[in-house]
């Protein structure tokens, strides 16, 4: 990765973050930051690509490659910025701990490899932990 495709890419995090904040937040109407390929995301990149043709006539255009990154930094500053993170991603950190029990036996086949840091409460502790419950 370039320095210049992570300044890039810094720059339509940036804005892809503020267009998703805004369209969720302020008009509560439209919720396009946690799709698989989010049309801002889609749509941005699009204008890159097209920039980048003109760009060839004056400068050394993006690579693939650096593209790419940038695509990807768009990508997770959308998820990360939408509603999709708290919705998604909460829950499911919370989820291996609420969900174990003595049958499936979760405690001893997922918490030895979940990392204390990754989650709210204690891998290394008991299951229904009040933390998860409450």
């Amino acid at each position: 990765m370039s320095l210049r495709a992570f300044l890039i890419g810094l720059l339509f995090v940036a804005i892809t973050s503020f267009i998703v904040s805004w369209a969720e937040l302020v008009t509560k109407q439209i919720q396009i930051g946690f799709l698989q390929l989010p049309p801002v995301v889609i749509g941005l990149l699009f204008f890159l690509i097209i920039t980048n043709r003109w760009l060839k006539k004056i400068t050394k255009p993006l690579t693939p490659q650096e593209l790419a990154v940038i695509f990807c930094m768009m990508l997770i500053s959308s998820m990360i910025s939408s509603r999709g993170l708290m919705e998604d991603l909460m829950p499911t950190m919370a989820g291996v701990n609420y969900l174990a029990d003595p049958v499936n036996k979760w405690d001893k086949l997922f918490f030895p490899h979940i990392k204390k840091w990754l989650v709210p409460w204690n891998p290394h502790g008991p299951i229904k932990q009040d933390i998860v419950t409450g």
